[in-house]
């Protein structure tokens, strides 16, 4: 009976099999953060007063986002504006959104002028964090400029997008923000300045969406004006 000898298996070079144990373990890290800080599939939900008759509260009207002003105190509801349509509006009257500051303060609460007051900032807060927020500011005259700011579920800034004084009064400036795990989001004239403020647009998060700090494994994303960094922390789980 004749025999075969099978030949020996060749010899992966020293340290090859510790270089491929590490290739495997970057990609499982690679794929890992990608899927923290790349958004989903998400719907583009909107959030328009519209929806409802002029005197509507709608504080609570639309599921997911709660309507109120930074100081949580008045109700929000509909009322007719500028351009023909139904706008966010504190008691009844549209228009008198203001005393935001440019550049928002890097924290909740914000740090309003000496004439202003916090029930003058439009608030919206989110059930579920997301990546995209827009919102439509109308001037009433022909100087008032406009800002919104967008906060994660521990009140630091995102980002925040304004305009300028400008002669467009009754027309719609459309500002947006994005970034990630965002939780709140205020809107107003600029310091002394009057604005309507019409149609929120936000995405519902989509799978993959996460609140600004996740705890878990040491790995912690962190939120900074349109995008967001990975990086490795030693520090204890983050509540969110």
């Amino acid at each position: 009976m004749k025999t075969q000898s099978l030949a020996p298996s060749p010899r992966l070079p020293f340290g090859a099999s510790s270089a491929r144990a590490c290739f495997a373990f970057l990609s499982a890290f690679l794929a890992l953060s990608a899927l923290l800080v790349t958004p989903g599939q998400a719907n583009l939900l909107t959030v328009d007063p519209d929806a409802f008759p002029a005197g509507t509260s709608l504080t609570n009207a639309f599921p997911g986002v709660v309507i109120t002003d930074e100081s949580g105190a008045a109700s929000i509801n509909s009322a007719a504006g500028l351009t023909g349509t139904l706008q966010f509006a504190r008691s009844g009257s549209s228009g008198d959104f203001t005393y935001l500051p440019i550049p928002p303060a890097a924290t909740l609460p914000q740090t309003l002028s000496s004439s202003g007051g916090a029930g003058f900032i439009l608030r919206f807060d989110f059930a579920q964090a997301t990546d995209f927020v827009s919102l439509d500011l109308i001037p009433n005259d022909g100087s008032d400029p406009g800002s919104i700011a967008a906060f994660d579920a521990a009140g630091n800034l995102v980002g925040y997008s304004s305009f300028g004084g400008q002669n467009l009064t009754g027309v719609r400036n459309t500002l947006s923000v994005s970034g990630v795990g965002i939780r709140t989001v205020l809107a107003a004239g600029t310091n002394g300045d009057n604005l309507e403020i019409d149609t929120l647009k936000y995405n519902d998060g989509g799978p993959g969406q996460l609140d600004s700090a996740f705890s878990g494994d040491g790995i912690q994303v962190t939120p900074f004006m349109d995008g967001a960094t990975l990086r490795a922390s030693q520090a204890q789980a983050v509540a969110v």
